[in-house]
């Protein structure tokens, strides 16, 4: 715990302090051990297989394979407008039988954008 001390001057020759005590924590991100719930992992994580319930751990992952996309897991915690960005590598439907809004198809090697509303993904490409 540090103290930090800051001075305000409201006229000449008179100053209030005000102490505020700061706190850090340290998280181990690469056993995910410590972190706050709702957080994805920075940078690209490894490829995930298109299935009916894909688990992404990080920010950004290639997504292979064929196989429709029922649910995108979403993390404990997620905030409304988390994103997560997927970049196909096989021709899969995300569809709406899951938490996803809208069904897309995915392009290969075109990056999809998934925005969390709160309770489902709602998915957008980027051009």
């Amino acid at each position: 715990m540090k103290t930090i001390a800051l001075f305000f001057f409201a006229t000449v020759g008179v100053f209030t302090v005000i102490s505020i005590t700061a706190k850090s924590q340290s998280f181990n991100i690469e056993n995910r051990s410590n972190l706050p719930s709702g957080v994805l992992l920075p940078g690209k994580g490894a490829d995930l297989a298109s299935s009916g319930t894909i688990t992404p751990t990080n920010v950004l992952h290639g997504v292979t394979g064929v196989t429709a996309v029922d649910t995108i897991t979403a993390p404990a915690g997620i905030q409304a407008g988390q994103t997560i960005t997927l970049i196909p590598k096989g021709i899969f439907a995300i569809t709406t039988n899951g938490n996803v809004i809208i069904g897309v198809t995915a392009v290969v090697n075109r990056a999809l954008v998934l925005v969390w509303d709160g309770s489902k993904w709602v998915p957008t490409y980027i051009l």
